[in-house]
């Protein structure tokens, strides 16, 4: 964003970044910019809280890094961005562009041409096949939509960019408790003082999660304790094998059951959550990349972007997250540039709904290689 911004020279410039990355861009952009625009840093909540200073602006250019985050065409960000902001020229950086189908990628290109999504309806219509409900099931007409994409953006793999260190995946078995396949068979769950109901797919997928990784809450919001088998991989894996890392949760309990173990091993830690005020999140990160904590225990959706934790080789995933750009944003805050060592995600998986997580990740994976291989261009042509 910097080079070009060099290059261009464009005179009043808007740069759309999540919070964690704001003070970066100011510091980066304060070190190695060569001329003097005017540059407002700003992120995608703040769009929302100032619309009308920022719909009464003219903006020669406007950068927008983590892109992906507008991917829903509807949402409002996206909205005011698409409709009321008067920018001349938009540049969309992301390192994970979509989640699960090239309409998040077009939901984004629409942020600069709307001639790509005159209408949602009128795309899904075009490039999608639709089921009774008319939901977009399969795409159609594929080589018109990839060349679309191909006359306003370029794709390349990290790996084509950068030289990073390999990258060790160990799936570690986990015995699932005798509660997971009771509620997955009935549906129900009834205990002293302790009473689930799951009536829909989508909560009785997360119940079973929960059940994974040693605790249950019910419809009265009473907590329910069994036997996690991960509990115990987790034990085996920071007493013997590793130094230091970072262990991703799910739940706020997970950080209930994580906690106990890395205190009994004498292992120093810190914890960062979605509960976790910024001011103590930021200093619990600047004291794990210190070195002064051996591991952190980080919610996925708190620790995603923005993040620089080379210091350590090491991830655990004690529950993955459902999201195929939350996972890679997590992997990716070891496995990049300025990282000297291999690194090593180990999963703890449950047989069930954390395997079946784990394959639709994996699916994700081949559709973005697919995608990538589509309209990939080679840096060196470019």
């Amino acid at each position: 964003a910097i080079t070009y911004l060099n290059n261009a020279k464009p005179k009043n410039v808007l740069v759309l970044t999540p919070q964690k990355v704001v003070n970066q861009y100011v510091n980066e952009i304060g070190k190695y910019i060569s001329y003097m625009p005017s540059i407002e840093v700003t992120n995608f909540e703040q769009i929302l809280a100032r619309e009308e200073h920022f719909t009464s602006q003219h903006y020669d250019c406007m950068i927008i890094d983590e892109s992906h985050r507008l991917k829903d065409y509807m949402g409002k960000t996206a909205t005011i961005i698409r409709k009321k902001m008067n920018v001349d020229r938009m540049y969309l950086f992301s390192g994970t562009p979509q989640d699960s189908s090239r309409f998040d990628v077009m939901s984004q290109l629409a942020l600069f041409d709307s001639r790509f999504v005159p209408s949602k309806s009128l795309f899904i219509n075009r490039y999608f096949e639709l089921n009774d409900y008319y939901k977009p099931v399969k795409e159609k007409m594929p080589e018109e939509l990839t060349e679309m994409i191909k006359l306003v953006s370029c794709g390349s793999e990290t790996e084509d960019l950068v030289a990073l260190t390999a990258q060790n995946e160990f799936e570690i078995k986990c015995k699932k408790p005798p509660e997971y396949d009771e509620l997955k068979k009935t549906r129900l769950l009834i205990r002293e003082d302790f009473e689930l109901v799951c009536d829909t797919p989508g909560k009785l997928s997360v119940k079973l999660r929960e059940l994974s990784n040693g605790f249950c809450v019910d419809d009265f919001g009473r907590k329910l304790k069994v036997e996690s088998n991960k509990a115990e991989e987790l034990e085996k894996l920071i007493s013997n094998n590793i130094e230091n890392g970072i262990i991703y949760t799910m739940f706020d309990e997970d950080v209930e059951t994580i906690v106990p173990i890395l205190e009994k091993n004498n292992r120093t830690f810190c914890v960062v959550t979605g509960k976790t005020k910024k001011p103590v999140a930021d200093k619990n990160i600047e004291d794990f990349k210190a070195g002064l904590c051996e591991f952190i225990v980080i919610q996925a959706n708190s620790g995603k972007e923005g993040l620089d934790l080379i210091n350590t080789n090491n991830t655990i995933f004690f529950s993955l997250p459902p999201s195929y750009i939350t996972y890679k944003q997590c992997m990716h805050r070891t496995r990049r540039l300025g990282q000297t060592k291999d690194c090593n995600f180990y999963y703890l998986l449950c047989p069930g709904v954390d395997t079946h997580i784990r394959s639709l990740l994996l699916q994700k994976k081949s559709f973005n290689a697919r995608l990538y291989r589509i309209y990939k261009v080679d840096p060196k042509e470019s």
